[in-house]
């Protein structure tokens, strides 16, 4: 016996404040309810709601998982249910259904850098049905999209499951050697999901700022994952919060993405991400379309018409109640501007007001009409006091391309609040871009011109494609009542299609770097170590004023390069440090930030005697315990900046990432605090050691000139050839450095890997190799056990060899 059971699933309150608006009437029908063991026949009663409302059931579909909905909406002069979405008959309770994928381990593979494949394990975060998600640590593929995989619903479970599939033999890219934005936007995109929704006005705002200016990035190439992630940026704050304020950079990362490559947007439609993006964009431009050009502040905005443009997208918002502007005509550029039309810079067009008395069929006769739109005057005349209309306009019509068919014109979407079904015709004007080529490579009914409408799957060429009346010059009229869907002009894709397997990332291959940077270490670590023997061996040697500094120097040397050698070893590294542990990460962050600091105190104070020697000469007075005063100041100050970062941003010295970037495996500052705590004090301290440095050789080669004897003048070449000596004892190499980090120049950061990292085996050939004093000492060391110093006559010809003075 079937049992009939009646369950209230939607609640209807007419409160007095919609007595003047009109609902759709009572609905019902019966279906099959389902519940454990238990299987009911139900009657499902829909109440009467107010036009304009969208309601869900608690119910939902045996046979995809998701809830019941219908929109009441305005049908022609009357009003009527939308058809339910994906209609079953066939019934349960949604909180019967587990909807939820629980996180998932899986293995992988990561490309390093030079081509190194290494095993990682990786996670599948939660989702839910319906949900595509991205791995818990960025996975990205050749072809320039992210590894996902998406939670499906499983109808003989009733529940949710990860899609099968096997990772075991995925290869992802770790370093590439293409500059991309991936990482930056999958940061900010996991910064928005931990908000779990909870998203206020400002936020929103300034999160979209961010995907502005991310997008925005100059010589940066942009690859399908960027798009698939700001979408999902984008539609996680549409879904949680509609100000009007967002509006403006709504438009600037629709068109930032819609100017993506013809690859990308390949991609992106192949995949649907396209169709997320158009909903995403549609929903919002729908949900502000009364707030846009309210009827109180009319008298503020010229002639009751809002428009906002981005290159590839622009936005009409019509009020009708301000004047009796019915619609919009968009010139090309070619046009002859008339006193009635008006420029926009950004998408390079002319548009004029269309009034609801003026005829249509004048404006098809013009010249230069790019598109058009005209809305019927019984729409206005009605009842219903229609205030506001959006217009969409779209000029990268390769986004709607669906199995080789595309349009062949700007694409526009009529959007009137609460109908669906329009009284009139909306009247859409079009120029067909169709080449005469085009048209004589296409046979039959493809190389006619069609109205279309587009409703995110396919086109729709028929009776609800809308029919076109005119064609005059290129021009095509097409009439519907239908405002849910786009329309355009579509005709057969004759481009070529783009293999979604197409390689458009590359590893980033740096043997000769690595190379360099590891002997450039070992050869400063060798002559560094055998500075240090020396000064345990010579004591008078070590005891030297001049010395004692150039040990100071030494010992910032050999913890640098020590540390350089450390990161340039990766398995090593990664054997003794784990990098996974944030606060080892801060450490070694600390401590590189703090040591390369002291270096550059202890070079910019060598400058300073270097000055003092070469320049003043005579006169100068070394205050009483320099020695002590300078080490303090090198040794202490820097300690300053680094205890600021570690108190105010420690979480700066984490990397950006843990893909996609050459440096991720660097801690070290970043953005101001690498600004402010770093790149500002050791650019000032390069600069100024520049100028000492120049200024030397400039003062050493004017000397020159007044030598004649050749006893004066060997004694000048000799100091000349300090130079080198003064290049890397001053860290002019460092500049190297400087500038290949702001011009991301390869030759710049060859220099810098090849000069900074010698540093320690220059100093080990002038300071010991090259010194009679050194030379001297050693010999006496090894075969009499005593030191031998020089005399004051001797020690005055070999003065030049030592670069500090006592």
């Amino acid at each position: 016996m079937i049992v009939l059971a009646l369950i209230v699933l939607l609640l209807c309150n007419f409160a007095s404040n919609d007595a003047a608006k009109e609902f759709c009437e009572q609905d019902m029908y019966e279906a099959n309810f389902y519940n454990a063991s238990i299987h009911l026949r139900t009657l499902v009663i829909w109440f009467p709601v107010a036009v304009g409302s969208k309601n869900k059931l608690n119910m939902c579909s045996l046979s995809n998982g998701e809830p019941v909905q219908r929109n009441c909406y305005r049908n022609g002069s009357g009003v009527d249910w939308e058809e339910i979405k994906n209609f079953d008959q066939d019934l349960l309770f949604c909180s019967s259904i587990n909807n939820n994928c629980h996180p998932e381990p899986f293995e992988h593979k990561y490309l390093m850098k030079n081509n190194i494949s290494k095993a990682h394990t990786n996670y599948w975060p939660a989702g839910r049905i319906g949900d595509v998600v991205g791995s818990q640590e960025p996975c990205l593929l050749q072809n320039g999209q992210l590894l996902t995989r998406a939670c499906e619903y499983n109808v003989q479970l009733i529940q949710s499951e990860w899609m099968p599939g096997s990772f075991g033999n995925i290869t992802c890219l770790h370093d590439v050697e293409n500059k991309i934005i991936t990482q930056d936007l999958y940061k900010l995109n996991n910064e928005v999901e931990m908000k779990n929704g909870k998203l206020s006005d400002a936020y929103a705002l300034k999160t979209t700022t961010r995907l502005c200016d991310i997008l925005e990035n100059e010589n940066t190439y942009r690859i399908p994952a960027d798009f698939q992630i700001s979408t999902n940026i984008l539609q996680t704050v549409v879904e949680n919060h509609k100000p009007a304020e967002l509006l403006p950079n709504i438009l600037k990362i629709a068109n930032n993405l819609m100017n993506s490559s013809d690859i990308v947007i390949r991609d992106s439609v192949k995949s649907g991400t396209s169709n997320i993006l158009l909903k995403t964009v549609e929903t919002y431009f729908d949900s502000v379309t009364e707030t846009a050009v309210p009827t109180s502040k009319c008298d503020r905005i010229p002639n009751g018409v809002l428009i906002k443009s981005e290159g590839l997208l622009t936005v009409f918002y019509i009020n009708a109640l301000c004047s009796n502007v019915s619609g919009i005509a968009v010139y090309n550029r070619h046009v002859r501007p008339s006193l009635k039309m008006m420029y926009d810079a950004q998408s390079e067009s002319y548009y004029r007001y269309l009034y609801m008395n003026q005829s249509i069929d004048d404006l098809i006769q013009e010249d230069n009409v790019e598109a058009a739109v005209h809305l019927p005057e019984i729409l206005w005349n009605s009842n219903d006091k229609l205030s506001t209309v959006k217009i969409s306009l779209y000029r990268r019509n390769a986004l709607f391309a669906r199995y080789n068919y595309q349009p062949k014109s700007v694409v526009l979407k009529v959007t009137v609040p609460e109908y669906v079904e329009l009284p009139g015709n909306v009247s859409l004007i079009f120029r067909d871009h169709q080449t005469e080529k085009e048209t004589r490579s296409l046979n039959g009914y493809e190389n006619q011109r069609h109205c279309g409408q587009w409703n995110y799957e396919w086109w729709d060429y028929g009776r609800n494609g809308g029919s076109a009346l005119v064609n005059f010059n290129d021009l095509v009229l097409c009439q519907t009542t239908n405002t849910v869907w786009f329309g355009a002009l579509v005709g057969l894709d004759t481009k070529p299609t783009f293999s979604s397997d197409n390689i458009v990332l590359r590893v980033l291959m740096g043997y000769t770097l690595d190379v360099i940077s590891i002997v450039g270490c070992c050869l400063s670590l060798f002559g560094l170590i055998c500075i240090w023997i020396t000064a345990i061996c010579c004591r008078k040697w070590r005891l030297q004023a001049s010395n004692k500094l150039l040990l100071n120097m030494c010992l910032v040397l050999t913890l640098l390069m020590a540390y350089f050698l450390f990161i340039n070893l990766p398995d090593a590294r990664d054997g003794i440090v784990n990098l996974t542990n944030p606060n080892t990460c801060i450490a070694e962050g600390a401590f590189l930030q703090y040591i390369i600091l002291v270096l550059f105190l202890w070079m910019f104070f060598l400058a300073i005697l270097q000055y003092q020697r070469y320049i003043v000469v005579i006169g100068v007075q070394k205050p009483q315990y320099y020695i002590l005063k300078y080490a303090l100041a090198a040794w202490g100050l820097p300690v300053i900046p680094t205890a600021l970062v570690l108190y105010f941003d420690s979480n700066s010295y984490l990397p950006l990432s843990t893909g996609f970037n050459e440096n991720a495996s660097i801690c070290y500052p970043k953005g101001l605090s690498f600004n402010l705590s770093l790149l500002l004090p050791i650019s000032i301290i390069s600069i100024a050691n520049s100028a000492i440095f120049i200024y030397i050789l400039v003062s050493v080669q004017r000397s020159l000139t007044k030598f004649r004897s050749k006893k004066d003048r060997n004694m000048i070449y000799k100091q000349l050839r300090l130079s080198i000596l003064l290049f890397f004892l001053l860290g002019i190499s460092w500049l190297f450095g400087l500038l290949a980090h702001l011009d991301q120049s390869g030759v710049l950061a060859f220099l810098f890997c090849i000069t900074a990292t010698l540093q320690g085996f220059v100093l080990f050939i002038y300071f010991v190799v090259i010194d009679d004093n050194v030379k001297f000492s050693w010999m006496v060391f090894y075969c009499g056990g005593r030191e031998y110093v020089l005399t004051e006559n001797q020690s005055s010809q070999y003065t030049s060899s030592t670069a500090m003075q006592k």
